[in-house]
């Protein structure tokens, strides 16, 4: 594990010209991509160690001491710890240390009350990051509705009333911060603070605040944890008349369209896992990780299963969808797009020449393009009887990866204007050779023109050759002889992606043979669209698979379609909704009807 450091990171002065200051945990190289973890009350930077430590030889990882805690900036007044003051420092913190001052950071990690800035900072500068992963930190309009309306969660949060009263400091640090011990106590239970632990913290309560000229700075180590208490409008009401019952957070401050993972102790009795509830209405892009048995205090709780959670969210996009908006913000972000690729995968069956001339024309701006036929598939010719679009050899596609210029880090964007029918089939290509930060962008180039995204038609600046490792996955991939030796079997159910008339053997155009395979379920791709073109919501979408599958394991689903390439359109679909990891045919309808033997049905 890399050395960890404390740095004192001085930013840029203020207004009154006072240059704040941030004790910080940092290790990693600089100029790596950066990670910044935000801690809560009443903790520290030090408990962010052991994952400074772990995430430190792939990022540059600096976790902050906030303003008002030990070693940093510290001033007396309470509002000198208002949302906008903070998330000033924060900003700053992230320009210091990113590669370079308008680079993002990779990810924001945060709990507690550092998730409640990091929500913040998420809505009101989604262009300081790429990602946000939060951890027991309730999204502020969820949370202010709980405060305002539920009186159970009034009871859990009463607390918070305590900690703002004036001059509290001297009565929490009585008896060797007897109070101070209750909050691991009562919001989960403390079985994991050992001595050594103890001592962290009572050392971190009984910093003196360092003192600057001309500034009234705070006397007490617990002052400035408490105004942030003291200057936050969320609160219990303690009266009929309290502001709180007429508080209206605009969508501005709200709404955050980077994406999210969102890592929940469900045993947290302050912060229920009922917070969750309607988050995905200010979070498009989302994924939830539960852990039932950790409590408010996960971090210590559960140490290796937040890690993994923190590993897959920096890994794996929290939703194979991204709009128009997010897409424009990481381009922003990264303009010579250092960390993200977008591919043009536009494409016609029946005039394979005009995804190509439509590229020419007009692409989004630094986007690559694919061919369905040259790059997202093989010679046919060659790989006679293996359908229409049969895949490439897995050190074929690894080639063409790697003359994108795709590397572990890179995250890739593809689109088309065909409702994700091409898009998606890159999107599983590479999911299947290990790269899994791919999304599709929903709706397309037409939700791309709509939203007035930068266009052009000048083919980008060369990416440099990469040398990208495939790491295959063999078990998403069905071959023909797997789906004949399984036919009419329960390990086994296909859905077929291709319009009802074909399904039926009806009006067949593409292939020598009408109809299915037999026992095969219809399940037309265009089903996933809404009427705008982009694809349905979640919960939909996962309501009509499982109607279509009834009890029909996931393990057991095989999606096919005329030559692979709409198949996988479902395949996307059905992760959207939550039902990953089912397999995908690729030779389909066109491989199967090559030999007359096969069973077929109509």
């Amino acid at each position: 594990m890399s050395t960890i450091q404390t740095e004192r990171i001085t930013l840029p002065a203020g207004p009154d010209g006072v240059a704040p200051w941030l004790s910080c945990r940092v290790a990693g190289p600089k100029g790596a991509p950066l990670l910044v973890f935000l801690h809560g009350f009443p903790e520290a930077a030090f408990v962010w160690d052991d994952l400074v430590a772990h995430f430190a030889g792939e990022y540059r990882c600096v976790a902050p001491n906030l303003r008002g805690y030990p070693g940093s900036f510290a001033p007396a007044e309470a509002k000198a710890y208002r949302a906008n003051v903070v998330l000033s420092d924060l900003l700053a913190l992230i320009a210091h240390e990113a590669p370079t001052p308008t680079s993002p950071a990779a990810a924001v990690i945060a709990h507690d009350w550092g998730g409640a800035l990091a929500w913040g900072l998420a809505a009101v500068a989604p262009q300081s990051l790429q990602q946000l992963v939060i951890l027991n930190a309730p999204h502020p309009a969820l949370f202010l509705a709980a405060l305002r309306d539920d009186h159970a969660q009034q009871a859990s949060s009463a607390y918070m009333n305590m900690l703002r009263t004036p001059g509290i400091e001297l009565e929490l640090a009585a008896d060797d911060f007897a109070q101070m011990w209750t909050f691991f106590e009562r919001f989960g239970g403390a079985t994991w603070l050992t001595p050594e632990l103890r001592a962290q913290y009572r050392q971190a309560w009984s910093v003196q605040p360092e003192a600057v000229p001309g500034v009234n700075t705070a006397t007490s180590a617990l002052t400035g944890p408490l105004n942030y208490y003291r200057a936050s409008p969320l609160h219990p009401p303690t009266s009929p008349q309290d502001a709180v019952h007429t508080l209206q957070l605009p969508p501005s401050l709200t709404q955050v369209n980077v994406p999210v993972d969102v890592i929940w102790g469900e045993a947290d009795t302050a912060l229920p896992p009922s917070l969750l509830n309607g988050l995905e209405q200010h979070v498009p892009q989302l994924r939830i990780t539960r852990l039932a048995g950790a409590s408010h205090w996960l971090v210590h709780e559960a140490p290796v299963a937040v890690r993994q959670a923190i590993e897959v969210a920096l890994h794996t996009p929290a939703s194979p969808l991204i709009d128009a908006a997010a897409l424009q913000g990481l381009i922003t972000a990264s303009p010579q797009n250092e960390d993200t690729l977008v591919i043009d995968c536009r494409f016609n069956l029946a005039q394979p020449s005009a995804g190509q001339a439509a590229y020419d024309a007009a692409h989004i701006g630094g986007a690559v393009y694919a061919h369905l036929e040259r790059d997202l598939s093989s010679d046919k010719a060659v790989l006679a009887g293996q359908g229409r679009h049969p895949l490439p050899a897995v050190a074929d596609f690894e080639r063409t990866v790697r003359q994108w210029g795709i590397t572990p880090r890179t995250r890739v964007v593809a689109y088309d204007d065909a409702g994700g029918m091409f898009a998606a089939r890159l999107w599983w290509m590479l999911r299947w050779v290990g790269h899994d930060r791919v999304q599709v962008l929903d709706g397309g180039w037409q939700a791309w023109q709509a939203a007035q995204g930068e266009t052009s038609n000048a083919a980008p600046a060369a990416r440099p050759v990469s040398g990208f490792q495939a790491q295959p996955r063999p078990e998403r991939l069905v071959s023909t002889d797997a789906v004949l030796a399984d036919l009419g079997q329960p390990t086994q159910q296909l859905i077929d992606a291709r319009a009802p008339d074909r399904f039926r053997g009806e009006n067949e155009t593409m292939d020598p043979v009408g109809g299915h395979i037999p026992g095969a379920r219809n399940r037309f791709f265009q089903l996933n669209l809404a009427s705008n073109g982009r694809f349905k919501p979640a919960e939909q979408l996962r309501a009509e698979f499982t109607e279509l599958l009834g009890d029909v394991p996931l393990s057991a689903v095989v999606h096919q379609c005329g030559s692979g390439v709409t198949a996988c359109h479902n395949l996307l679909a059905m992760a959207q909704a939550g039902l990953d990891g089912t397999r995908l045919y690729g030779g389909s309808w066109s491989a199967w009807c090559a030999d007359p033997s096969r069973p077929m049905a109509r």
